[in-house]
């Protein structure tokens, strides 16, 4: 799981992250009344250099092209996610609990 938690991070922001430092948070269903599907959730802690670095790549779409998938990086704190609204609820209760650990 740790290989694929690197893939899918260098695919959607493009920063590589040596496997090692992600940290795993289990697997829950996102949505337990309306679907089966189960996220598997891990983090990992950036470097001041890796942030610096994100900040510039907001204007750069990332993503698989082959799939018609584009992601843009945004970063924010979660005081500015929670105030400003810009996740659903299944992703704030991700932040939640990496943050809350």
């Amino acid at each position: 799981m740790h290989l694929q938690a690197v893939d899918e991070v260098a695919e959607e922001v493009g920063l590589r992250i040596d496997a090692a430092r992600f940290r795993v948070h289990g697997s829950r269903q996102v949505a337990a009344t309306v679907s089966a599907h189960r996220a598997h959730l891990f983090s990992a802690e950036i470097s001041d250099g890796e942030l610096t670095w994100l900040r510039k790549q907001g204007d750069r779409p990332r993503g698989a092209g082959r799939d018609s998938e584009r992601t843009w990086v945004e970063v924010a704190t979660y005081g500015e996610i929670r105030a400003a609204r810009l996740v659903d609820w299944a992703t704030l209760g991700m932040l939640a609990e990496v943050l809350g650990r």
